[in-house]
C-alpha cells in the first residue's frame, strides 16, 4: 500500500464539495443522499458555517502494483506555523478518514479512542521548525521547471529551480 495524503489551506472559495464522512460532520435533514458520486456542497452539511477542516478520501485504487490510499485535508491552518501537534492531529484524523471511508467495519469512535492513546508530549518534542533535511519530503531533491511544447521545440518558461535551493532561500535552514 502507499499512503498520499496532501494538506492545502482551507479556501472556502474554491473548496466547495466533499464526501459523506464522519469526519466531515452529517448532512442536513432536508438534503437528499446522492449515491450517484457522493460528493455534496459544503453548506449540505449541518456545520458548515463553523468548520475550517475538511476531509476528501478517496476509494482505494491501483497504481503501477500499488494500491493506493488517498486523502486530501483542507484546514484554515495549515501553513509553514503549523504545529507538530496540529499537524500529527490532521495526520491521524486523515488516515481514520480514509480508512473509514474504505472499510464500512471500522468507525469513526473507534480512531477517536486510539487517538486520546497518543501521548502529545512525544508529538510536540519533535524540532519545529524541522530543519529542510529532516523533512524529507519526496520532491525534495527535484527541479520546477515549466516549459511549453510546440510539438517541436521546448520552450522554458520557468525555472529550472532547485526546490531545496528555493525553499533554503525562503525559510532558511
Amino acid at each position: 500500500y502507499l499512503l498520499k495524503i496532501a494538506f492545502q489551506r482551507f479556501d472556502p472559495e474554491r473548496h466547495k464539495y466533499y464526501p459523506i464522512s464522519p469526519y466531515n460532520g452529517q448532512l442536513r435533514q432536508d438534503v437528499t443522499p446522492n449515491s450517484t458520486n457522493g460528493w455534496y456542497l459544503r453548506e449540505d452539511f449541518t456545520d458548515a458555517e463553523e468548520r475550517t477542516t475538511w476531509f476528501s478520501p478517496d476509494k482505494i485504487w491501483t497504481s503501477c502494483g500499488n494500491k493506493v490510499l488517498d486523502v486530501n485535508i483542507d484546514a484554515a491552518n495549515v501553513s509553514e506555523n503549523i504545529t507538530p501537534r496540529e499537524y500529527a492531529d490532521f495526520l491521524f484524523d486523515g488516515i481514520g478518514a480514509a480508512l473509514v471511508f474504505n472499510f464500512k467495519r471500522l468507525k469513526r469512535e473507534e480512531f477517536d479512542g486510539l487517538k486520546s492513546k497518543i501521548d502529545w508530549s512525544i508529538v510536540e518534542s519533535f524540532p519545529f521548525p524541522a530543519s529542510f533535511d529532516d523533512q524529507q519530503y519526496i520532491g525534495d531533491e527535484g527541479k520546477i521547471h515549466v516549459y511549453s511544447w510546440d510539438g517541436r521545440q521546448e520552450t522554458t518558461l520557468v525555472g529550472p529551480y532547485s526546490v531545496r535551493e528555493l525553499y533554503l532561500e525562503h525559510f532558511g535552514e
